[in-house]
């Protein structure tokens, strides 16, 4: 299980290849961009909490984003299931997804 932890790493591929590697089924819980207008006041919330926005700006993705770099790290989603979140920009999302 992954709980929101792909939007702070700075390599995804990297962490999605080692959590492959030991799981071929997986639990992603990830924020999503709702509303791209809103981003900007999600990431400074965000950055004020993590202080990690400097280095973190560009990790956070769509629904269909993060479903194409799932794809790309050969994994398919089998089932998300979507929760509305805080300041409605960014929802989240847990996607269960398997090794193609």
């Amino acid at each position: 299980m992954l709980l929101s932890v792909l939007h702070h790493v700075p390599n995804q591929k990297k962490m999605l290849n080692e959590a492959k590697r030991v799981s071929k089924k997986l639990l992603i819980h990830e924020d999503v961009i709702a509303n791209p207008k809103k981003k900007m006041i999600y990431l400074v919330f965000d950055n004020i909490i993590n202080l990690d926005y400097l280095f973190n700006a560009n990790k956070y993705h769509s629904e269909k984003e993060w479903e194409e770099i799932f794809k790309e790290n050969g994994f398919k989603v089998v089932k998300k299931i979507k929760k509305k979140a805080y300041f409605s920009a960014i929802n989240q999302v847990l996607f269960y997804v398997e090794e193609k």
